[in-house]
C-alpha cells in the first residue's frame, strides 16, 4: 500500500536512548522531537528536510552512535518514510 509521509519516526534501543540522541542532535543544531509523556520514550520524530539536512542528521546520529564505543549497535528502525523530493520542512537552529 503506498504510503507518504514527512517525518521519520526512528525507535532507539540500547546504549543509545532516544533522550541521548535528542539532547545530540539539538547540540549539533537539529531540532527534533522527543515525546516520552505520549509514550514515545524510545522514540524520536524528525521532520524531512532537504537531502541535504536529511543527511546531515544520519552523519550526526553515526557520530552519536560511534561515541558510544558499542559493541552491539542500537537498532533504529525508520517507522515512516517518505519521497526524498519533497520540499524543507525540517527545523534548525
Amino acid at each position: 500500500m503506498p504510503y507518504e509521509a514527512n517525518f521519520l519516526l526512528i525507535w532507539f534501543e540500547g546504549t543509545l536512548t532516544a533522550q541521548a540522541a535528542f539532547e545530540g542532535l539539538m547540540e549539533r543544531g537539529f531540532i527534533t522531537r522527543w515525546l516520552p509523556g505520549q509514550g514515545l520514550a524510545h522514540g524520536l520524530r524528525i521532520t524531512i528536510g532537504t537531502e541535504a539536512e536529511t543527511s546531515g542528521v544520519a552523519a550526526a546520529l553515526e557520530e552519536l552512535v560511534g561515541n558510544r564505543f558499542l559493541s552491539d549497535l542500537p537498532f533504529i528502525n525508520i517507522c515512516a518514510p517518505t519521497r526524498p523530493d519533497q520540499s524543507s520542512h525540517a527545523a534548525r537552529r
